[in-house]
């Protein structure tokens, strides 16, 4: 995924850093699409806010992880 937002030229904001897959669709019969097929994002801002949080921590972990290599190479 890293190489194709490269070849694509994308910012790091707009390249994910780690994604879920979820088995059911997203519709209007489960209420995270409007009748239009619109997504209800404050309505999936809340059903999947266990996994959006989870996925912060997994990213700022690497994050912090990548920074104290960075310095620790750094003082070698």
């Amino acid at each position: 995924m890293s190489r194709l937002g490269t070849e694509k030229k994308l910012s790091s904001l707009e390249k994910p850093r780690e994604f879920i897959l979820w088995p059911e669709l997203c519709s209007v019969e489960n209420n995270l699409q409007t009748s239009t097929f619109k997504m209800k994002r404050n309505v999936a801002k809340e059903v999947f806010k266990a996994q959006i949080d989870e996925m912060y921590v997994k990213v700022t972990k690497a994050e912090e992880a990548r920074e104290q290599q960075a310095a620790s190479s750094l003082r070698k």
